[in-house]
């Protein structure tokens, strides 16, 4: 995913170096003490995507890939939630 957030911004990019570096981020992000691992992934992604990035692309991408990778899954988890947790709790008949 983060290969397409990075070429939504710029097609001056080398594909495969952009996988390389972001399997890198992810096996790193594996051992993170940080709770969840956020703040360290961040520090990380400066470190190896952005200079791959042209200069001053490094931060828009960087929230741009935190918003779909990250919140967006939490907004589409909480709206699952939301929509299961009455029939759980009261037992009514479907849910969403």
């Amino acid at each position: 995913m983060l290969l397409l957030v990075a070429l939504s911004f710029t097609r001056d990019l080398r594909p495969v170096l952009v996988v390389f570096r972001t399997a890198g981020l992810w096996l790193s992000g594996l051992i993170m003490p940080t709770p969840g691992g956020s703040g360290g992934i961040a520090g990380l992604f400066v470190l190896f995507v952005a200079p791959l990035l042209p200069e001053g692309y490094g931060g828009p991408v960087l929230l741009a890939w935190r918003g779909l990778a990250y919140y967006l899954v939490l907004a589409i988890g909480l709206m699952v939630a939301a929509g299961i947790a009455p029939y759980l709790l009261f037992k009514r008949k479907g849910w969403l």
